[in-house]
């Protein structure tokens, strides 16, 4: 292949040394290239990406994995006025076929099934492609750390950020397709043949015959008619994939501030309701009228009734018609429930009963060393992300023996207390002891 360094001859030294001869080229490799220029433009990038992956094709066909694809092994050959691609370095090579385990590599481009210490075959190849599609398009890696472990960690446990969200000129499928190469699991991954279709489709509107300011020259690719059709149909199909995508991606990260505030807001009224006390209900009130006449809010009466004869002579008389007494008047309920009226001096049995009316009892906040019910329990452990931040932790101690060895009997308490905690002072307790827990083991 045109993309794969030439190899002529191999022998030993007398001293034991091997040595492969391999075809002088001229030009510099893509590493030296984006440190000096920066960030590859997108519509150049994209060439360069198109031979890289039609070499590590090749490669894949012939039963070879080159396990170290990075920019340091692209090489930009000058030749007779042109420049175009070599895929550089198989020192670290092996047929697909072999069961090789031992982690070797470069940790910014390692595939995480290889920093686990599995096999890496093909698919580990088209991980470190997407690393490098994401580092030429962006102009910074993905994952990045202190230490070379660090960064084999985040491979294995971290989502990279969205591409077209940190270099918006990245066309959306293009984007989709880096985020599945970049899949943690290798079956989730697309093969070869599949990213080479998916790369045209997706930077179809990109893609020229001479880009990169004449630096990268290649023949344009001759394709039939049907052939342009069925690319132009992929293409506004992996646009609108890679929307469809993008929108529930979006919807995903705003959905737990709005959960969370929603929960906020709802906890926040059970701590008022459950801790601020009601005010007591206000006792009825007995009003008396006085003997010149009736109490003018009413005629009404809720003691017993009495007979005309012993009534007040006032009471007793029509309002039209001093001559015509009322022998029955209608009892009226008072328009205010909290007031009891009483039309005579004596007192009736509503009168007793408003004297007799209990103000009501203070009620109490409740005590934080109650054990709460399971409902109420179940939120507020919810609310502090206890499971969450333990398997967090959890997932980081078995990929790491280290911190495992390190944190295994701390972890263990601090996860009981969590886990056993049955009341306010315990889930309080229980949150502080994780809280510094956390702070020590991501420091």
């Amino acid at each position: 292949h045109r993309g794969i360094i030439n190899i002529f001859g191999a022998g030993t030294l007398p001293d034991g040394r091997h040595y492969l001869i391999m075809e002088l080229l001229e030009g510099e490799s893509l590493e030296t290239y984006m440190v000096r220029e920066g960030q590859v433009p997108t519509g150049d990038a994209v060439v360069i990406l198109e031979e890289v992956l039609s070499s590590l094709a090749a490669a894949h066909e012939a039963g070879v994995v080159h396990r170290d694809l990075k920019p340091a092994n692209v090489f930009l050959v000058k030749e007779s006025g042109n420049t175009f691609v070599k895929l550089l370095d198989f020192g670290l090579a092996r047929r697909s076929t072999q069961n090789v385990t031992r982690i070797a590599g470069t940790p910014d481009y390692i595939s995480p099934e290889h920093a686990r210490g599995r096999p890496a075959g093909p698919p580990a190849d088209l991980y470190a492609f997407g690393i490098l599609c994401y580092h030429m398009l962006t102009g910074q890696l993905p994952f990045s750390g202190n230490t070379p472990m660090e960064v084999m960690e985040k491979h294995v446990h971290l989502q990279p950020p969205v591409p077209h969200e940190v270099n918006p000129d990245i066309p959306k499928a293009m984007s989709e397709l880096i985020l599945r190469l970049l899949a943690k699991e290798p079956s989730d991954r697309p093969d070869a043949a599949q990213v080479k279709a998916d790369l045209r489709a997706s930077t179809k509107n990109l893609r020229t015959a001479t880009t990169m300011m004449s630096l990268v020259s290649v023949a344009p690719v001759t394709a039939s008619k049907e052939e342009v059709l069925a690319e132009a149909a992929r293409s506004k199909e992996l646009a609108r994939q890679a929307q469809v995508a993008d929108l529930k991606r979006r919807a995903r990260s705003k959905w737990p501030f709005i959960a969370g505030g929603v929960a906020a807001v709802w906890l926040l009224g059970v701590v008022v309701y459950v801790l601020i006390p009601s005010r007591p209900p206000e006792p009825p009130v007995t009003v008396k009228p006085t003997k010149k006449g009736p109490d003018p809010r009413t005629t009404g009466t809720t003691g017993p009734a009495k007979s005309p004869e012993s009534r007040n002579p006032e009471l007793t008389k029509h309002p039209m018609d001093p001559e015509v007494g009322v022998k029955n008047p209608e009892t009226v309920v008072p328009t205010n429930p909290a007031v009891v009226v009483a039309a005579d001096v004596d007192s009736g049995p509503g009168e007793q009963a408003a004297e007799g009316q209990d103000a009501g009892e203070e009620f109490h906040a409740e005590n934080p060393d109650a054990p709460l019910d399971d409902f109420r329990l179940g939120e507020l452990k919810r609310n502090k992300r206890f499971e969450e931040r333990l398997d967090s932790m959890e997932l980081i101690m078995k990929a790491n023996p280290r911190k495992e060895l390190r944190y295994a009997a701390e972890f263990k308490s601090v996860k009981e207390k969590c886990t056993n905690a049955k009341s306010l002072k315990d889930v309080g307790f229980a949150d502080d002891d994780l809280e510094t827990l956390e702070h020590d083991f991501f420091k």
